[in-house]
């Protein structure tokens, strides 16, 4: 699904006018600065898990501004040059590390109340001078009667994973959503620890997990009563099923809580994508993101499943950048009376020093 970094954005560009024997040019472009980015009908499928999280990590570095630039060939017919570029996007395409193609949408406001609109094709990226990543198109206008000293208007840019262009086929996505939402011929219920009922389908569970696939095949207690207690919040269910449905990180990446629930749930049914996913959330969130209590869950955690060493190291790493948090956490208090074997390892590591 496509993901918008800028969304119906008003801006203003002072245009400069150059001209030579052929033809007048005029030229002008506006920075932005990003702060946030929005799925595309609030969707996301598998793919893009990988892409909003490389978003989200560009997001929290200095120096967030894309650049976009208009140059106005006044010829026949007239053209308009768009190039869109910016530190922000080579990062996002060096850290990605997969083909991504943009479009721009621009509607150009006159004082009298008429717009102009133009649409780009799917634009790839090319190596600009430099070495920066670039991205650029070439439009044929009807005039050039809405180019004057300035320019103002409304703005759209779009991120596609190259591969999930335009379809005529149903949005998938979008169905899942509202059969999750609404609830739509449910045939089964996840009951969170606060005893809160939400409704969902058999389908997607045993599609998706192993665990739920096996529970529905025998005469098990959750199969007769067509419900599964789950020992995880309200929000954490929730946020499971929303990625079982239609992939959704949202949840997971507002709150390290949330992504902690996903993470042991997904080992504990079965869902690969849903582990890994919130494992490499957790691997590249900075430590300012992490609370004590979540840390010191996911060393203890670290220490029971395999595979798991990459999250210890991390998460030995973040409580150092904050002892002083050791000295309010329940948590902690909790490891040393239930586990003081693995709180003295954390300990240890922690007060070890760098060789």
């Amino acid at each position: 699904m496509r993901v918008y970094l800028i969304e119906d954005t008003s801006f203003e560009i002072v245009y400069r006018r150059t001209h030579d024997e052929d033809h007048v040019q005029y030229t002008g472009s506006e920075n932005f600065m990003l702060d946030s980015v929005h799925p595309a009908k609030h969707n996301i499928n598998d793919f893009d898990v990988k892409l909003l999280t490389a978003i989200q990590n560009c997001l929290e570095r200095r120096d967030v501004m894309i650049t976009t630039s208009f140059t106005v060939t006044d010829r026949s017919p007239p053209t308009v040059e768009i190039r869109v570029q910016g530190p922000f996007l080579s990062r996002l395409l060096n850290e990605y590390k997969e083909p991504l193609k943009m479009r721009l949408t621009v509607a150009f406001r006159q004082w009298s109340g008429n717009s102009m609109k133009l649409i780009t094709t799917e634009m790839e990226a090319t190596t600009a001078l430099g070495g920066d990543w670039i991205f650029e198109d070439n439009i044929e206008m009807e005039s050039t009667y809405f180019v004057d000293q300035v320019a103002a208007g409304i703005l759209s840019v779009e991120l596609i994973p190259d591969g999930a262009g335009s379809s005529n086929l149903p949005d998938s996505i979008q169905m899942n959503r509202k059969f999750l939402e609404e609830g739509m011929q449910s045939d089964f219920v996840l009951v969170s620890e606060n005893d809160v009922h939400i409704r969902c389908h058999k389908l997607f569970l045993a599609g998706h997990s192993p665990v739920f696939f096996r529970m529905f095949q025998t005469d098990c207690k959750e199969f007769k009563e067509g419900a599964c207690t789950m020992r995880k919040s309200e929000e954490g269910v929730r946020a499971f099923l929303r990625f079982i449905y239609y992939a959704s990180i949202e949840d997971p990446l507002e709150s390290p809580t949330v992504a902690l629930e996903l993470l042991e749930l997904g080992h504990e049914y079965d869902i690969p994508t849903l582990e890994n996913a919130m494992k490499e959330m957790f691997l590249k969130k900075p430590d300012t993101w992490f609370s004590v209590d979540v840390a010191v869950l996911l060393f203890h955690r670290s220490l029971k499943v395999n595979g798991y060493e990459d999250l210890k190291r991390k998460v030995v790493q973040v409580i150092k950048a904050k002892p002083e948090g050791l000295n309010d956490s329940a948590v902690c208090d909790d490891l040393f009376k239930e586990d003081p074997k693995a709180a003295k390892e954390l300990l240890s590591l922690c007060l070890q020093k760098k060789g």
